[in-house]
Formats: C-alpha cells, sequence, structure tokens
C-alpha cells in the first residue's frame, strides 16, 4: 500500500468513525458566516399578509421567509407549515402575517463563525437561519449554503450511512385533506406515495401549497385523492454511492431531498439536506 492509498484509508476511517469534516470542503469553520450566506435575502414586511407570503414562498421556492418591520429589525420568520396550519384553522388569509408568524427566531448574528451556524441548525431543526447585525436583517444562512461545497469532494461515506431508514409513506387513494394534516403535523417537505409496495410519485408541501392558492383557498378542493397532485417523476440515489452523488442530484434537480429504492422500486429510505448537515462536524 502506497502512501495515497494509506492517506485515503485513514481518511474513510475518520470519516466513518466521526462524520463529515468541514474542512473536506475547503471550509474555514472560524470565518465569518456570511461568506458563504445569502447577503439579499428574501423578507416580507410586517405589513405583509399571509397570502404574500403564499405567493413569495411558491415564486422563490423557499421554505421560509423572515418578517422585519419598519427598521429592518428581524420581528418574526414564517414556515410553510405555519401557512398550512393557518389554513387548516380557517384563518383569513388577508390577515397580516404577523398573526401566524414565528416570533422566537433562531438567527446568527454577521459576525459568527460557520461553525457555530451549523451547531446551530442542527441543534434546532431549522434549515434556514436569518443573520442580524445590530438587529438587522443582512443575510440568511442555509444547509444548501453549506452542502453545495462538499458536492465534488469524495466523502467517503455511503448513501446508506446517512439515510432516513423505512420513511412515512402515503397511499394515492388519501385525501389531500389528509395529506395537508399530516405535512402539518409532522413538518415533513414531501411524502412519498406508494401502491402495492412500490413508489409510483411523491407529494410535497410546495404542491399543495400551490394547490391551496390555485383553488383560491377553497376547503371542499381538498377532498380530491392525493393522485391528483401526484409528481410520477422522483429523484433518486443508489444507497451504495458516496454522498457525495446525493449532494450534486440535489443539485441538479433543485430538491433538497432525495428517495432511496431498491430493486423494483421499493422504497428504502430518504435522505436529505438535514440528514447531511447532521453528520458535518
Amino acid at each position: 500500500m502506497n502512501a495515497n492509498q494509506t492517506l485515503h484509508l485513514q481518511e474513510a476511517q475518520e470519516a466513518k468513525r466521526n462524520g463529515i469534516i468541514l474542512e473536506m470542503a475547503g471550509i474555514n469553520r472560524y470565518d465569518k458566516v456570511h461568506v458563504i450566506a445569502n447577503t439579499k435575502p428574501l423578507f416580507l414586511r410586517e405589513s405583509s399578509t399571509i397570502e404574500d407570503a403564499v405567493y413569495k414562498i411558491i415564486q422563490t421556492g423557499h421554505r421560509s421567509i423572515p418578517v422585519v418591520n419598519k427598521k429592518h429589525h428581524l420581528i418574526g420568520i414564517v414556515t410553510t407549515p405555519d401557512i398550512l396550519n393557518a389554513f387548516l384553522k380557517n384563518q383569513n388569509f388577508r390577515d397580516k402575517i404577523t398573526s401566524i408568524m414565528t416570533r422566537d427566531v433562531i438567527f446568527v448574528h454577521h459576525d459568527d463563525p460557520i461553525g457555530l451556524a451549523i451547531q446551530k441548525m442542527k441543534i434546532s431543526r431549522r434549515g434556514r437561519l436569518p443573520i442580524l447585525k445590530k438587529r438587522k436583517l443582512v443575510g440568511v444562512v442555509s444547509e444548501y449554503d453549506v452542502i453545495k461545497y462538499f458536492a465534488h469532494r469524495e466523502l467517503l461515506v455511503k448513501v446508506y450511512d446517512v439515510m432516513t431508514r423505512r420513511p412515512f409513506f402515503i397511499v394515492h387513494t388519501m385525501s389531500l385533506f389528509d395529506v395537508l394534516r399530516i405535512l402539518t403535523n409532522t413538518k415533513y417537505r414531501r411524502l412519498p406515495v406508494v401502491e402495492n409496495g412500490k413508489v409510483i410519485g411523491i407529494v410535497t408541501a410546495s404542491d399543495i401549497l400551490k394547490y391551496l392558492r390555485n383553488s383560491d383557498f377553497n376547503t371542499s378542493d381538498l377532498f380530491h385523492p392525493a393522485d391528483s397532485l401526484l409528481r410520477k417523476k422522483v429523484f433518486s440515489v443508489d444507497k451504495h454511492k458516496d454522498l457525495s452523488e446525493a449532494i450534486r442530484k440535489m443539485l441538479v434537480h433543485n430538491v433538497s431531498g432525495l428517495l432511496v429504492l431498491e430493486e423494483g422500486d421499493k422504497l428504502e429510505g430518504i435522505i436529505t439536506e438535514r440528514d447531511i448537515i447532521n453528520q458535518i462536524v
């Protein structure tokens, strides 16, 4: 065994034992968080309505949006589950966003190190953190902003070591109303749809939100079966692939999660940005 092979083996053992080392992607954990963040973040004003939030989330694909006051100080954050929950409670979507936003926001300061931001994501289970400077919103850092740096570096960790096994799934005959309740209560972003043991598609929280908007937030339209919103094209990854392959596929297809399928399209697992973030040390 030559020196390069020995080093590769040592790296593999280190990754297996400790997880993914942040520096493997060329990131210095002590650099300021703004180095990798979006410094021109999307936001809502306190005068915005719930309906305004729906349009912005659908247009951008973001799962959460910070809310600021007239001084551009952060006063809250609104998420897709917040909006879906408001619908279930029959709230008027012309109400102010302040009526449903979360006021106790997990955030980082503009001069906090990247390593601290990642730890906050892991502990809080938040995929996007606002960045503040003297209470003002100056950026947002997300799971995506971190994991994209690992796409072209062999991580020596297999997908099956990281994926969520035996994930929750639904059947295509389930009503959209029941799907909506599941997404709201669990805060899952996606639900695989299984028939006769095989994956036939997927339904996402963003699909439901678009459907609500297109139906003018009409409750009666939610009693159609889930297959009316079924995405038949699903993105998956082989469980034996290096984790970097999963990251590349997420970036290419602009998704935050992939299914892991066995032979015959049987559902074995799901791997998400959060699963990957949780491996970073």
